[in-house]
């Protein structure tokens, strides 16, 4: 066997070993028994052999026009921890360990789906019906020992707040609805429509408004890929969801409102904050605390918010250009087979909208509903653009 062939060989069983590991690790959000050993997974089983991965595939990806654009923005957000007021050296490295963790996420995202595409297709359907078995067992233990359904859906493993709980599961709510819809096969449709219901419920158990909002939104743009009858029945079936949950149990929707006055003098307080730094912001290392009153909030509850307190307008601008930059390109490619992505790019885009704040973190719940899609848009842009060059030659 010769130097070459040994390196593919051991290029494909590497690739075969990520390819495990990456859904071991995306499922484990959700059985995993605490943060520290799921971290320490992902560290060994994923980060380190996906460095490799990310040396042989990053001259392929850069020639990726929403790699580069994503990248970019990415890199800015990185930088601007460097005009902080508070800049240490520590805090620096660490934010630079987070960075490194989530773009090797993005190249080993997106490089399974362009290897194997069929592969990863079945993972993703193995993801969502294994989301939506523990989303069943969460369900009957958390309710087993608490008021149903007045308490707020907290699910079994490393996952412990319930607003990153509910998007977590929309994320995977919408693809267990592309699966249903463009099965052909009765009883795989039934399969996944159960599991669409299952999720839909947990997301309405964990109260989580933003969840909600990301999913109505997600439903809205449906017809972008979907035909149009087949988009208005998945909205009319939304519909029907809310009007059953409403009429069934009033009570867990009057605690949506709860605490919402909130938000606007959060935001308030944000905003004068960012006018202090318009142009480049804080920098990503500034204090992410908001004082409203005796009251004293951890974030902004607004990742553009936080776009803009970071990186300001300059930042901002990146950023709006990186997601013009991935519409353009659906807009010119279409949706093909990948008919989920347009729902979840925005499902990603809406839910950090009204909440969430910094997104250059360690592997936590926010990876799931917006590092994924957009890792996983990537990938599937880079099939197009290898199609486009064998056609051509």
């Amino acid at each position: 066997m010769t130097g070459l062939s040994e390196r593919a060989l051991f290029s494909d069983r590497l690739s075969l070993w990520v390819f495990v590991s990456y859904g071991v690790f995306l499922l484990g959000f959700f059985f995993f028994p605490d943060r520290p050993l799921h971290y320490k997974f992902y560290y060994a089983a994923v980060l380190l052999p996906g460095l490799f991965m990310a040396y042989r595939e990053l001259p392929l990806l850069w020639k990726n026009g929403l790699f580069k654009l994503l990248l970019v923005w990415l890199s800015y957000q990185l930088l601007s921890g460097l005009w902080s007021d508070n800049l240490t050296r520590a805090d620096f490295s660490t934010l630079a360990g987070w960075w490194v963790q989530v773009v090797t996420f993005i190249i080993v995202t997106a490089s399974l789906v362009r290897r194997y595409p069929e592969e990863f297709d079945f993972l993703m359907r193995v993801l969502v019906a294994g989301i939506a078995l523990l989303a069943v067992v969460s369900i009957f233990s958390w309710y087993a020992t608490r008021p149903f359904p007045m308490s707020r859906l907290e699910p079994i493993g490393r996952i412990d707040n319930a607003i990153l709980a509910g998007c977590a599961y929309g994320a995977f709510a919408l693809l267990a609805l592309h699966f249903a819809v463009v099965s052909r096969v009765l009883p795989v449709r039934v399969l996944y429509g159960a599991a669409f219901l299952v999720l839909a419920a947990a997301i309405l158990l964990t109260h989580s408004r933003t969840a909600m909002l990301g999913l109505l939104a997600a439903f809205i743009a449906m017809p972008f890929c979907f035909g149009r009858r087949a988009a208005l029945a998945m909205l009319v079936l939304l519909s029907m969801i809310m009007v059953v949950a409403l009429s069934a149990f009033p009570g867990v929707f009057d605690r949506f409102y709860m605490d919402l006055h909130w938000r606007p003098l959060i935001w308030e307080n944000v905003l004068a904050h960012i006018a202090e730094a318009p142009w480049f912001g804080h920098g990503y290392l500034s204090d992410t605390t908001v004082p409203v009153g005796r009251r004293m909030f951890q974030h902004a509850h607004s990742s553009y918010l936080g776009f803009l307190r970071d990186g300001g307008i300059a930042g901002a601008a990146i950023f709006l250009v990186m997601v013009a930059g991935f519409f353009r390109h659906i807009i010119r490619y279409g949706c093909k087979r990948a008919k989920y992505i347009v729902p979840l790019l925005v499902f990603a885009f809406v839910v950090i909208a009204p909440d969430i704040d910094r997104l250059i973190v360690r592997p936590k719940e926010l990876w799931l509903f917006f590092w994924f899609p957009l890792a996983l848009f990537v990938g599937i842009s880079q099939q197009e653009a290898v199609r486009d060059e064998t056609s051509d030659s």
